[in-house]
């Protein structure tokens, strides 16, 4: 495939991110104002999260069904409420992440992780939000990010952390702006996932863009997605013009794609 010359750059900085020590996190006790934040989010009306997973997942915890875990450093804050212990590791990765990112804001990032995955609709209806979101934040703001979905946590806290960050094209339509926020959290996966090695990087990202490529392909087949006014052409369709003007090869889509199991953007974890 190759790698366009740029992307060397960015890779040594990944690499030089795993170099560098985290600052140290610790695991601490959710305060009376966390819990209310937490609380204010889940009642609010959020129509990328149609299905109110937020709300369910408060109400897990507040049910003694789901535990409220939280780690503090000098980045941050991340509160998640989950059904079962997060990992050292997963943790490890949400901070490096979060210092890639957006280095110079302090964070809040709350992670609702509700196990539902994104669920094709039937032949021929479109794809909403309900089918394929998994988060939000107000764009220059790196205290209001939300991940509602268990499913590729990590890849929509990088989403949702590149619009934090204030780079997005502010000029362009709606849909252009998701599409090329999108694609660089999927770059920052798989850069992440090869820990900045750039033979690694190259394998996943070709597997990465092939996957989006034969996506891609079913959604406008199934389910017409085909252009901008489409609402998940910013999240597929639209990624694949992005990774072409940034220099990635892209292969030809198949004649008869694979049906994808689920509707979740991007291959690997990091």
């Amino acid at each position: 495939m190759g790698l366009p010359p740029w992307i060397y750059p960015f890779l040594q900085k990944v690499k030089e991110e795993y170099k560098n020590a985290l600052p140290l996190a610790t695991a601490t006790p959710p305060t009376e104002e966390d819990k209310a934040w937490i609380e204010k989010n889940a009642l609010e009306e959020d129509p990328f999260d149609s299905l109110n997973l937020k709300g369910k997942m408060s109400a897990e915890y507040k049910n003694n069904t789901a535990s409220l875990q939280k780690q503090t450093c000098t980045l941050g804050t991340i509160l998640a409420i989950s059904k079962e212990p997060i990992s050292p590791k997963t943790w490890t990765t949400w901070w490096h992440c979060i210092r890639l990112v957006v280095p110079l804001k302090e964070v809040r990032i709350v992670f609702y992780l509700h196990p539902q995955t994104r669920q094709l609709p039937a032949k021929g209806l479109p794809i909403e939000p309900q089918h394929i979101n998994g988060g939000m934040t107000m764009p220059c703001d790196a205290k209001t990010v939300i991940i509602y979905r268990k499913e590729e946590a990590t890849r929509v806290l990088l989403h949702e952390l590149f619009h934090a960050s204030c780079t997005d094209p502010y000029e362009k339509p709606q849909p252009f702006i998701e599409a090329d926020c999108e694609t660089w959290a999927e770059i920052a996966l798989c850069a992440l996932k090869a820990k900045g090695n750039p033979r690694s990087f190259e394998d996943l990202i070709t597997e990465q863009i092939a996957h989006a490529v034969n996506q891609s392909r079913y959604l406008t087949l199934f389910h017409g997605v085909k252009t901008p006014e489409d609402y998940a052409w910013r999240y597929t369709k639209g990624r694949l013009n992005v990774f072409e003007e940034l220099g990635f090869s892209i292969p030809f889509a198949p004649k008869k794609p694979k049906k994808p199991e689920t509707l979740r953007l991007t291959l690997c974890e990091p």
